[in-house]
């Protein structure tokens, strides 16, 4: 294990372009300290692992695990997801418009057409807003995030019973879950 961590912390030292003195220097510990890190000699504390992992913006995880993520390739995950994103939402939005083109009239032709849509665009959002992270296990919600999606969601049962009650939009109304489960998505992250 300190095998792992000792070479994490020297290519991190290295990528960075630091000599063992600087990063001492920038730590506030000795440079023989930092050569003993680098041995496998001994360990850094938290505090000190905590501003390691600031100076060299990875987490404290990364480092005790020994397992750098590839940030570039995160980001062109996270690019395509927001991509995918994009799309199903407008085709969220633009669905109702098969109701202009066939007629109010005609809703034999087009509620198919929408649900077929909406069909494709519901797992496009889902898939869009699962975090890798939640797919591969992901951490615990804290209290605090725990409140945020019960908030969210009683907004989305109060818009969904508005809807259906007042203006009868009971079917189209579970939309409304959809972006409710968006939003916590991004307030969880």
């Amino acid at each position: 294990m300190k095998g792992n961590i000792s070479e994490i912390l020297i290519q991190l030292r290295k990528e960075h372009q630091f000599t063992q003195a600087e990063l001492a220097d920038k730590l506030g510990v000795s440079f023989q300290a930092v050569s003993k890190w680098e041995r496998g000699e001994n360990l850094p504390d938290a505090f000190t692992l905590v501003a390691i992992a600031d100076i060299y913006e990875v987490t404290v995880d990364e480092i005790l695990r020994g397992k750098l993520k590839d940030k570039e390739l995160s980001k062109k995950i996270q690019n395509r997801k927001l991509l995918l994103f994009i799309i199903a939402i407008t085709m969220l939005v633009l669905s109702p418009i098969s109701i202009f083109i066939y007629g109010v009239e005609e809703y034999q032709s087009y509620v198919p057409v929408i649900l077929i849509i909406a069909a494709i665009a519901v797992p496009l959002v889902l898939y869009a807003t699962v975090s890798t992270e939640q797919l591969s296990g992901g951490t615990m919600m804290t209290y605090r995030q725990k409140k945020i999606n019960e908030a969210i969601y009683a907004t989305c049962a109060a818009g969904f019973l508005i809807l259906g009650f007042i203006w009868g939009l009971w079917h189209p109304g579970w939309i409304i879950f959809i972006f409710g489960y968006v939003a916590t998505v991004i307030f969880n992250n």
